[in-house]
């Protein structure tokens, strides 16, 4: 995470349960500079109840990510100018762990809205790939996105290069 922040570039959070319910474990990961959930997996103790669907439906992804990214996340106390050293600890306040939280949001969004140049590449293949059917349903069938977003894919890959400019009223490229 940029700013005035570090955090582990990957971590596991526990969460045991003594009331008898399945605990879960959560593992995380910065990428591109946003955290994010990678993996959950939910077990009931032996001699707990079963896992449920009420169970699935109460795990909350975003939020543990959230308490998460406040209980691991360090604020950036002092830098050395010569060693480069960094002195952190773990925010001190509400204050503190409220701009850890957004930091981690504001990484998350970030991370969301870019289309790499890798990506963008891969939506000129898969649009060149079937210019000849329908080629805009087939980036939002591979991306999973809905229609819309994927015509601007294919634009933002024209406007980087990828795809040549669109032919008038027609799918392909000049």
């Amino acid at each position: 995470m940029g700013g005035k922040f570090l955090m582990p570039a990957k971590f596991t959070v526990v969460y045991e349960d003594s009331a008898g319910e399945p605990g879960y474990e959560m593992d995380f990961e910065v990428r591109n500079g946003a955290p994010e959930c990678r993996a959950v997996r939910i077990s009931s103790s032996a001699d707990g109840s079963e896992v449920q669907r009420k169970h699935l439906r109460m795990l909350s992804i975003d939020d543990h990510l959230e308490y998460a990214v406040s209980a691991v996340g360090m604020v950036i106390r002092t830098i050395d100018p010569v060693s480069g050293e960094i002195t952190a600890d773990n925010a001190r306040d509400d204050a503190e762990v409220d701009k850890l939280i957004r930091q981690g949001r504001l990484a998350r969004a970030e991370s969301h809205r870019s289309l790499t140049d890798d990506m963008l590449r891969e939506v000129a293949e898969i649009y060149r790939a079937n210019v000849d059917t329908k080629p805009i349903e087939a980036v939002a069938a591979h991306f999973d996105k809905q229609h819309r977003t994927a015509q601007l894919y294919v634009k933002r890959a024209r406007d980087a290069g990828f795809l040549g400019a669109a032919l008038k009223g027609k799918a392909g490229e000049r």
